[in-house]
C-alpha cells in the first residue's frame, strides 16, 4: 500500500470508512479497473463495514479521532 492514509479509519459524508489503497496503487496492483485512473492521484479506494467500496477524493476525508 502507499499513500499516508492507507490503513486509516476516516469519515465522509458521515460514514466511516477504511483507506485500502490510492486508487493508482490499486490500479497498477490490478485489483480494480484501469478506468478508474481518470479520477485522479488525489483519490483514495476505501471500503466500508459491510465490504461495499467506495472511491474517495482526498479532500472529502476527515480523519476519525
Amino acid at each position: 500500500m502507499t499513500g499516508g492514509l492507507c490503513g486509516q479509519c476516516v469519515y465522509v459524508d458521515g460514514e466511516e470508512l477504511v483507506v485500502e489503497d490510492t486508487v493508482a496503487h490499486a490500479v497498477v496492483e490490478g485489483r480494480i479497473s484501469p478506468d478508474l485512473l481518470d479520477h485522479g492521484c488525489d483519490t483514495y479506494w476505501c471500503v466500508d463495514g459491510s465490504g461495499r467500496h467506495r472511491l474517495v477524493r482526498a479532500s472529502e476525508i476527515l480523519l476519525a479521532a
